[in-house]
């Protein structure tokens, strides 16, 4: 149920200015290889609606859909913090999930506290399953591999261009972010890209600046805003702990943003530099 756009005929929370007060939600993602858990924190701020959730008249509606897979379901609680497990095989890509506060029973001459003075004197008749609060909606990427959201190879990808050399090129408008270099870079990149000892190199090298561009772009409205590894990196920033306080939006943020999702890139190359040469001295003694 799409309900921003939607007038109902009875005052709801969380609509426009129907009516004073609040219904917020935390809501944070955990990905695991058998299941995807959803942890939910709750917080009304309205006499009627907590009066009725106490008494079990109404309760938290959570609902769940994801398109790829044609799952939907609608999870419903009267309590303010809960989990809520769903088998991985049912969520795949994007998945959308909105939070509401319905009614558990019709309840006859229905008048909420703090409703806008357009209602006043007005009694409704709530049938069973009626919204009388909206919390807005998120979502987040359900990969098929649910260890790919983690890895570089899941957002970003490699490809040469025409012209034998120049700069690396960065496109944003694919399903993931395409590093180009010219052919004479990229078949250099074929030749040592086997050696896993380069990885933090390649990583504080590259892979950081191509990151950091599409960090920077995330700002920016346009096509990419679509794209999979828009979405990726979106929720990881949304669910991710360690990102909290970080706003992408934020540009000072972006380049400890940056080293976080690839955990600390410049240090990792040092080492790598160090323990290459340490390598190549004791091998020349």
């Amino acid at each position: 149920m799409k309900i921003n756009s939607l007038s109902l005929p009875h005052p709801v929370l969380g609509i426009e200015d129907d009516v004073r007060g609040s219904y917020t939600v935390d809501f944070q993602v955990e990905l695991d290889k058998e299941k995807i858990s959803f942890k939910v924190k709750q917080n009304v701020i309205n006499r009627t609606l907590k009066t009725l959730i106490d008494s079990k008249k109404a309760v938290f509606t959570i609902e769940v859909n994801c398109y790829q897979t044609f799952y939907r379901k609608s999870f419903l609680n009267s309590e303010e913090n809960y989990v809520i497990e769903i088998p991985s095989v049912h969520l795949r890509n994007k998945v959308v999930v909105y939070f509401y506060i319905t009614a558990a029973q019709d309840l006859p001459e229905y008048q909420i506290d703090e409703a806008n003075e357009d209602y006043s004197g007005y009694k409704f008749d709530i049938t069973k399953g009626d919204v009388l609060a909206y919390g807005g909606s998120t979502t987040f990427n359900a990969p098929k591999d649910w260890q790919a959201l983690m890895a570089v190879t899941s957002f970003m990808q490699i490809e040469e261009y025409d012209k034998p050399e120049g700069p690396l090129q960065f496109v944003l408008t694919q399903d993931k972010v395409v590093v180009q270099m010219s052919q004479n870079d990229y078949k250099r990149y074929n030749e040592y890209k086997g050696a896993k000892n380069l990885y933090p190199i390649f990583h504080g090298s590259f892979v950081f600046a191509a990151l950091l561009h599409a960090l920077y772009n995330m700002n920016a409205s346009g096509e990419s805003a679509e794209t999979d590894w828009y979405q990726a990196l979106d929720d990881r920033l949304k669910t991710e702990e360690r990102f909290k306080g970080l706003d992408v939006k934020q540009i000072e943020h972006i380049p400890e943003i940056a080293q976080k999702l690839l955990d600390n890139p410049i240090y990792r190359e040092l080492v790598g530099i160090k323990n290459i040469i340490e390598t190549a001295n004791q091998e020349g003694e």
